[in-house]
Order: C-alpha cells, then sequence, then structure tokens
C-alpha cells in the first residue's frame, strides 16, 4: 500500500513508500530487469538490430511479464551471458564464518594460481588461468540465495556448455585492490602482497537484516580491466557493449581468444557512503566481504534459464485486436 501525503516545505526530499519485504524484492528484481534491458538496448549501437537479436526479459515464477495475449509469439529463450556480466548483488554481512570461508577459498584459489599477479589498471591481474580453478572456486565459494542471476548451477551450467563448443578454456582473474594511501584496513588474500579492500555502501533499502544489497560493485572501467593501459585510460563511462567491444578487439588483434573474466572484490567491512546519499548506508559488516563479478566474452553458446523473447517476423494481424 501506498499512502501520499504531499509534499511538505522542507521535507521534499523524503517521501516515504512503505512496502513489505516481499514488494521490496520484486521491487528490486524489476530495477534489475530494466537495468538488463537498457544493457540489451546498447547491443543495437553496433551491427546488429532489433530484427536480429530479440529483445529478452527475464521471468520471474510469480509476475508475469505482460497480459497472456500480448504473450502469444512469446518463446521461452536461454540465458545467455554472452557479451554481459552478473555479480553477487546480495552479499551476507552477519554470518561471520560464511565470511571467513568465502575468503579463505579466495586465498585458496589464489595459491592456487601458483604465480605472482602483475600489478595493471590499478588492479592485481592472473593472466590466462585455466577454467578448472573458476570452476572449482564457484562450487566452494558462498552465494547467497537471492543472488537470482549469479548462482553457482547457473555459471557452471552455463560454463560447461561453453567448453563443450571450446569456448572459456582460458580466464583472467582480477583482484580489485585500492591504493595504500586510500586504505582503511587490509585484508590477507595474498602471501607477499598487501591487498586492501575496496569501499562499496549498500543500499538504504529499509531492510535492516543479514544481508547487504547492493546496485553495482564495478567501476566505470572494470570490465576492461585486463586490456592495455592506453585503451584503458581512454574509456570513462562507456556502456557495458563498448566496453566488452573494446574487450574483444584488443584480444582477436593480437591473436587471442577473448578469455573470461573473473573479478574479486574484498569489500572493507566498514565501507560508507563517499558523499552524503540518502540511498546508500554504512555497510556495518562484522567481516570483510567477497565480492565476485563474471564476465563472459561474446560467443555463440547459450545456457538455458529465465528469459523471454519475441521475435520480430511474426504475423503482426493475428494481433491487432489487442492494440
Amino acid at each position: 500500500m501506498g499512502r501520499w501525503f504531499g509534499y511538505r516545505p522542507k521535507y521534499e526530499d523524503l517521501p516515504r513508500i512503505w512496502l513489505t519485504e516481499e514488494l521490496l524484492s520484486n521491487f528490486r528484481f524489476l530495477c534489475t530487469v530494466e537495468d538488463e534491458i537498457r544493457d540489451e538496448i546498447s547491443h543495437y549501437d553496433f551491427d546488429i538490430t532489433p530484427k536480429d537479436f530479440a529483445m529478452r526479459i527475464r521471468t520471474h515464477p510469480r509476475m508475469r511479464i505482460t497480459r497472456a495475449l500480448a504473450m502469444q509469439a512469446a518463446q521461452a529463450s536461454m540465458i545467455n551471458f554472452s557479451g554481459t556480466y552478473t555479480e553477487t548483488y546480495n552479499l551476507e554481512r552477519f554470518d561471520v564464518d560464511l565470511l571467513n570461508r568465502n575468503i579463505d577459498v579466495t586465498r585458496k584459489l589464489l595459491a592456487d594460481i601458483g604465480r605472482m599477479p602483475e600489478h595493471h589498471n590499478n588492479s592485481l591481474l592472473y593472466r590466462n588461468c585455466d577454467v578448472t580453478l573458476v570452476l572449482s572456486y564457484i562450487r566452494e565459494y558462498e552465494f547467497h540465495k537471492e543472488n537470482r542471476n549469479c548462482k553457482p548451477e547457473v555459471l557452471t551450467n552455463y560454463i560447461q556448455k561453453a567448453l563443450e563448443k571450446g569456448h572459456l578454456k582460458n580466464w583472467n582473474i582480477v583482484v580489485k585492490t585500492l591504493q595504500p594511501q586510500n586504505a582503511r584496513s587490509e585484508i590477507p588474500l595474498l602471501d607477499g602482497i598487501k591487498c586492501y579492500p575496496v569501499s562499496r555502501a549498500r543500499l538504504a533499502d529499509g531492510l535492516d537484516s543479514n544481508v547487504a544489497h547492493f546496485s553495482d560493485f564495478r567501476e566505470p572501467r572494470d570490465l576492461m580491466v585486463d586490456v592495455d593501459t592506453e585503451s584503458w585510460s581512454k574509456v570513462k563511462n562507456a556502456p557495458v557493449a563498448m566496453q566488452m567491444r573494446i574487450r574483444r578487439d584488443f584480444y582477436q588483434l593480437s591473436g587471442q581468444e577473448v578469455p573470461g573474466l573473473l573479478i574479486i572484490y574484498p569489500i572493507d567491512k566498514d565501507s560508507v557512503p563517499r558523499s552524503a546519499n540518502i540511498q546508500l548506508k554504512d555497510l556495518e559488516a562484522v567481516q570483510h566481504i567477497i565480492g565476485l563479478l563474471f564476465a563472459f566474452p561474446q560467443i555463440e553458446d547459450k545456457a538455458l534459464f529465465q528469459y523471454m523473447s519475441i521475435p520480430l517476423g511474426v504475423n503482426d494481424k493475428e494481433y491487432e485486436e489487442d492494440f
């Protein structure tokens, strides 16, 4: 239920809508869908049109995309991480044992790589890591159940299907870290190298629960963090599709297949908003948190999941009565 009291003098910035936790969860889901649609649209800036690339919309178990008659031409699609990324938007912040386990499995992953990283574009970068390391890490890392899309079974299924076609054998693994002068604390992830957790405030969604909700971990250029520094430095706030294309071109011009990208975000447990922002609040976690981002190069393989699309070219006359 929403109750509108109107704008009062000096209170214009404080309208409130009171929601149940379920309604708030559904609203957050729809915001995610909107962001995904915007990313889908950004692909049309390049070599394809809506006729070539039907818009996909994530489905929800309890909400319909639109009325039934308008869905007659819809086709169940397959989740296609190709040319996109996914993150752990929801993270536990009070279960200290879980948080410590995720730190431990991250340490194990970096140790199993068996070599030191290179310092690259303000990050620690391991190039050409075998996919078995990533798959093992996905199995051992504890994902929160509220991550609707970034789930171990979904990620593993897609990567395995890509491997069947000879893709995603190699991965670049990145650890985001602050410069020492900007750091508030240290996290023991690497032997011999100091790692300073980044700051990420949680959303002020009104729920003081065990879960920290985030809108986005990534900084504007993170999706191309492993390209050459010159290209990385020139791009500021490019859309997702452009960053993916720059990254693809960088590897293809050097005769390499584009690797998968895993970015690990050690997040400071005492993170606070960088500026006054009523949409964000202090993280207030009991231990540093490990957040993850998986970015996938543009390939043709797909894995089944919850999307619907309506291809153009259907007989429009069948649906004239609906408009």
